[in-house]
């Protein structure tokens, strides 16, 4: 007859994390991969189905400041301004902060400027003119207007590189499927070779990740040299262009990106030979 402590699974931390809550923090991390841009108290409803087990928000808000620490997630703000021309007509929008805190600065310079004017006068230029709009997702060029108004919440979304340990620690199926919906070059490239039956140049850099993943922060460095070692592989590549005709584009993207390069160089070496 097995004990309860047998019968327990042991649980091992798969990340660089070092705080208090490895396996929530881990919990916190794969929610944040599939609900992008949500506030720290959305995230805590989607972790707990019982409102009475819900995690709090000052837990969570520490989590993911410590997340945000090792550069996992990404913080955003949210301003109220101008309407751009997506269906929903949305009038809300998402804006990368910089530093830790810094939405309730942001707030702050607002408050006080329209306490001395008597009115609201939004101060723009601490807002990137290309925000995110909450409802489409797109990056859209908005003008904020002075009755623009900050929002309180804060808002997260994976950087890069919690993209790359995400990865690091979803299954197979799940992983394939993430990479898929994906919006940067690295894993663009990845996508690509997965559809054209190069799954094992993928492999390559998923298990980099994985074995890197508890040891490192930073994953970028090991993404981008897979990228670069890929790019190098590709050149030399015998393409099937009646079944691998994207794989075959980007080759030639390469070949003349590679073209260029060299004839660049040569003009650069021609002149300081000329002039120097």
């Amino acid at each position: 007859m097995s004990t309860k402590k047998n019968s327990v699974r042991k649980q091992v931390k798969k990340t660089y994390y070092l705080g208090k809550f490895p396996f929530l923090a881990e919990r916190l991390l794969i929610k944040v991969a599939y609900s992008s841009l949500l506030s720290t108290d959305e995230y805590g409803r989607l972790l707990s189905k019982n409102e009475k087990n819900r995690h709090g928000h000052g837990r969570l808000t520490y989590l993911l400041e410590q997340l945000q620490d090792i550069d996992y997630v990404t913080e955003y703000g949210i301003v109220i301004g101008s309407k751009h021309q997506c269906k929903s007509k949305s009038g809300q929008y998402f804006f990368p902060l910089k530093e830790k805190g810094e939405i309730l600065r942001l707030i702050g310079v607002n408050s006080k400027v329209e306490q001395r004017w008597k009115k609201h006068i939004f101060d723009s230029t601490k807002v990137p003119h290309r925000l995110i709009c909450k409802h489409c997702k797109r990056s859209v060029a908005v003008k904020l207007r002075g009755n623009s108004k900050i929002l309180q919440n804060r808002c997260w979304k994976l950087s890069f590189n919690g993209t790359l340990v995400v990865i690091s620690l979803l299954d197979e199926k799940e992983r394939w499927d993430f990479i898929k919906n994906s919006d940067n070059d690295i894993l663009r490239l990845a996508k690509l070779l997965i559809q054209s039956q190069k799954k094992h140049f993928v492999d390559l850099l998923t298990n980099r990740l994985s074995k890197n993943v508890k040891e490192e922060p930073n994953l970028i460095p090991i993404a981008e040299s897979w990228y670069k070692e890929m790019n190098t592989k590709i050149l030399n590549f015998i393409i099937d262009k009646s079944v691998q005709k994207e794989l075959e584009q980007y080759k030639k993207d390469l070949e003349l990106e590679q073209q260029t390069e060299i004839m660049l160089g040569a003009r650069n070496r021609k002149f300081v030979s000329k002039f120097g």
